[in-house]
């Protein structure tokens, strides 16, 4: 498959370029995480991670001047926040104290042939 997307011409080389480089940069994530572990306590690298990226997201729609959603819609953004925003990372951030990184990425994205 990389053959052929070499083969489609020189945009499509600067596009695999940029899928590699996304592959390393998240291959290392994982390996940042587990080295995380020897400073913070699981939970507290979670909520700085993710509280970082909210204050960063919550400035780029102000500056946008982006709407909040209906209030209908925040119980289940609240909700899947809760489960997908929170629950998942921390629970991965805690099996990083046991498994190697990259066991703890090969469990979470093989998680849905389970």
């Amino acid at each position: 498959m990389i053959r052929m997307i070499v083969n489609m011409g020189s945009s499509s080389e600067a596009m695999l370029k940029y899928l590699l480089g996304i592959w390393l940069i998240w291959g290392m994530n994982w390996v940042v995480m587990k080295s995380a572990n020897e400073y913070f306590d699981p939970a507290v690298f979670v909520a700085w991670r993710f509280g970082t990226g909210a204050l960063i997201l919550l400035g780029v729609c102000l500056y946008k001047r982006l709407s909040l959603p209906e209030k209908n819609y925040w119980p289940w953004i609240i909700g899947s926040g809760i489960l997908s925003g929170c629950l998942n990372p921390v629970l991965i951030q805690l099996g990083m104290v046991e498994l190697g990184a990259g066991m703890a990425a090969m469990l979470n994205y093989t998680m849905p042939v389970w």
